[in-house]
């Protein structure tokens, strides 16, 4: 991370705190624009062209990164990745929305057998409240004389 090398850039090229503290914000900046333009753009063009062109971006603004002279200059490529990894950020997290969404039913029948079928001691108690809570229809009882932790705040039927 730039934060690290920070204290040595600001000794090499005789710069004060304040003025480094400008050209670490520039990916910041560059984040805020990518997730919003490149987030809106992969609504358009799809998710991967616009992961896979972010990943372009990315590798160029580092690249760059490490050829400059002045602090303008990483300034600028400081933008260009802060663009890619906004970009990178809003399309990831639509793409794993959307997967979740089409595959919903599959993800509660995994969790629910990991979760609920978890063993301890031959129980599944320690899987028995998400269990519960992802399947509140399930029908399924606890076994009986189990102590459970949320036994206490169950209303009694």
């Amino acid at each position: 991370s730039i934060s690290f090398a920070s204290p040595g850039i600001a000794s090499e090229w005789g710069i004060d705190r304040a003025a480094l503290g400008i050209v670490l914000s520039m990916e910041l900046i560059g984040m805020a624009f990518g997730s919003i333009f490149l987030g809106r753009l992969a609504d358009r063009i799809g998710r991967r062209p616009t992961i896979l062109g972010c990943i372009v971006l990315m590798i160029a603004g580092m690249f760059m990164a490490s050829t400059v002279t002045t602090i303008a200059q990483l300034s600028v490529w400081r933008v260009l990745t802060g663009l890619g990894i906004g970009g990178m950020l809003a399309s990831i997290n639509a793409l794993v929305a959307e997967h979740r969404m089409m595959h919903a039913h599959m993800h509660q029948q995994m969790m629910g057998g990991q979760m609920g079928g978890m063993p301890a001691m031959g129980h599944p108690m320690p899987g028995q409240p998400m269990h519960d809570m992802m399947h509140p229809d399930s029908g399924h009882r606890p076994m009986p004389g189990m102590a459970r932790p949320d036994s206490a705040a169950r209303p009694k039927k």
